[in-house]
């Protein structure tokens, strides 16, 4: 990573082959990075920095010239141009500073890794898990502690934000520019940390891409079986996602065109006898369908929302398409951001019981471990990354026990994904019940406090304060 001149020359030769390939957007993003590689990140969010037609084009990847004029060049494509020309590539250095936080993170860094086919291990990833469920917990603790004093809380500058927009954005009363720390903030740090992490995927929040039409805006598709091929990351969701459908489809499902459809008495036996994609497929008319799982809301009991979207469809070779996926329209973002909010400040509350113990109340512990339950699993089910929602939940999830000074000790149980479980679960509480189970081996951090308290020098924020010091830590494995 960070070898930003070489990557340029790259795409400009690919682009020099087929003028309207969509490396042109990737090349926009390497731009928009590179001129602000050594800009303070508390000035700045890149998600908000670069052009919501390019990101969404990164994800379509359809030739850039169908949202963009041929002889349109970019300002900001201007700028990196005369920078890395005057400048080129800055080395860069490793610290013994940086060297010493990842040795001090590598205890946490590989419980992301699932013991589940599919998951192969990555260094890089696994370095920024760490880093950023460090950072992530630093921050959490300092924003309660800053309650618990009597002030606001931590305070964050407006133009680091992705989003000022979000339920429970709170403006500071004491200065102007600013805003009090709250969940958004909190996967900010999680999001920044993931897009870096890896140049090729396409790590956005979904608001901030063009806005569609309602309804007609989805997340990424991911498939359980596609054609006749068993994706082997998720099939073993298969039977759950299978048995949910049928469930769901007992009272109604939607066509195609987003009707709801009620089944008839015929229609119901059949589908409950379906045993294959097949069988389901060819007894219910009309197809193709989907279901769409309930999520029950904490903040409003009794409220459901709009979970995932389980759909089957035919392929167009053989086989069948069984994928799910979340649509991103207003008023499903709405209602999730409010309990994303609910989720949180409960933590926070519960985390402030944990903080007055110092950490020896077995019982606040375990009800703040619940509550981080709770953020990962309205989490999961909003979806609000276009890539990256998984990862970022479970940083998350380890943030808030590292937050009260435990670690989690215990691996997620082999052929388990935390993510999947919390999709097909409409109750929050089952979620809980079950989970808590499997992660019950909790211990003391390894952290020592001035890194929990964040002290003078001890603080992520600051070692980290640029994108380039965050390149350094990931970006080359040999260090």
């Amino acid at each position: 990573l960070g070898r930003f001149k070489q990557a340029a020359a790259m795409y400009d030769r690919m682009l020099s082959l087929n003028p309207t390939h969509d490396a042109w957007f990737t090349r926009e993003v390497l731009f928009t990075i590179y001129v602000h590689l050594d800009d303070d990140l508390s000035t700045y969010n890149t998600d908000r920095m670069v052009d919501p037609v390019v990101k969404e084009g990164r994800s379509q990847r359809n030739p850039w010239t169908e949202v963009f004029p041929k002889s349109y060049v970019s300002d900001i494509s201007k700028i990196a141009r005369e920078k890395l020309e005057e400048e080129g590539d800055k080395p860069f250095v490793m610290t013994e500073r940086i060297r010493y936080i990842l040795e001090l993170t590598s205890p946490i860094k590989k419980w992301v890794q699932l013991e589940t086919p599919g998951f192969m291990p990555n260094e890089r990833q696994h370095r920024q898990f760490g880093l950023s469920v460090l950072q992530m917990a630093q921050t959490m603790r300092q924003h309660t502690k800053l309650i618990m004093a009597g002030e606001e809380g931590l305070l964050v500058p407006d133009v680091a934000a992705s989003n000022t927009e979000w339920y429970g954005f709170t403006p500071s009363k004491k200065k102007s520019g600013y805003h009090i720390f709250g969940w958004r903030d909190l996967f900010d740090i999680a999001a920044r940390w993931r897009q870096i992490s890896e140049p090729l995927d396409v790590v956005w929040w979904n608001d901030g891409l063009p806005v569609k039409e309602e309804n007609k805006q989805y997340g990424l598709r991911t498939h359980i079986v596609h054609g006749v091929n068993k994706v082997v990351r998720y099939y073993p969701y298969f039977d759950m996602a299978f048995n949910l459908t049928q469930v769901l489809m007992d009272k109604f499902f939607y066509d195609a065109k987003d009707r709801t459809v009620v089944p008839d008495s015929n229609m119901r036996k059949n589908i409950a006898m379906a045993n294959s994609l097949e069988t389901l497929f060819r007894v219910v008319t009309p197809r193709p369908f989907y279901v769409v799982t309930p999520c029950n809301s904490l903040k409003v009991p009794g409220r459901s929302m709009e979970g995932t979207r389980i759909t089957l469809t035919s392929h167009p070779t053989e086989g069948y398409e069984f994928f799910i996926n979340s649509p991103t329209t207003e008023t499903r973002k709405f209602l999730y951001m409010e309990d994303m909010d609910f989720a949180f400040h409960n933590f926070i509350s519960a985390l402030q019981t944990v903080l007055k113990g110092d950490g020896k109340d077995k019982q606040a512990s375990d009800a703040a471990f619940d509550r981080g339950l709770e953020i990962f699993f309205y989490w999961v089910n909003y979806a609000p990354l276009s890539r990256g929602t998984s990862a970022t939940g479970y940083a998350a999830l380890m943030a808030c026990v590292v937050a009260m000074g435990e670690q989690i000790l215990s691996p997620v149980p082999k052929g388990k994904q935390l993510d999947w479980e919390g999709i097909l679960t409409p109750e929050p509480q089952v979620f809980v019940d079950r989970v808590r189970g499997w992660l019950s081996d909790r211990g003391s951090s390894s952290f020592s406090k001035q890194w929990l308290d964040s002290e003078d020098g001890y603080r992520l924020s600051d070692v980290f304060s640029t994108t380039r010091s965050m390149y350094t830590a990931i970006g080359n494995l040999d260090d």
